[in-house]
């Protein structure tokens, strides 16, 4: 399945698949895993990073296959980092049903 994913996105499958299974992306992702968690303490995901600021970010709702709205998420998520530092916080204290 992920072949055909690669493939129809125009990469060459057998040599990603053949990438991957020769060890040195997990050895990569590891590392940078660590570096992230020892420098920046991230510790979940989404944690999003702007130079050496990481925040965690936790969303009401997935775009669920509406990419503008992703892009515009994410953008958004980076513009309150990078241009609005001093909020450290801001938390819904319950789900809207």
């Amino acid at each position: 399945m992920l072949a055909e994913v690669l493939s129809s996105a125009g990469a060459d499958s057998h040599s990603v698949l053949a990438e991957v299974d020769s060890g040195w992306p997990l050895k990569v992702l590891a590392e940078e895993h660590t570096d992230a968690v020892d420098r920046l303490q991230v510790f979940g995901v989404p944690t999003f990073i702007v130079g050496e600021q990481a925040t965690f970010v936790r969303l009401m709702a997935r775009p669920s296959g509406d990419a503008p709205l992703a892009i515009s998420t994410v953008n958004r998520v980076l513009d309150l980092m990078s241009d609005w530092p001093e909020l450290n916080e801001f938390k819904h204290t319950s789900l809207a049903s």
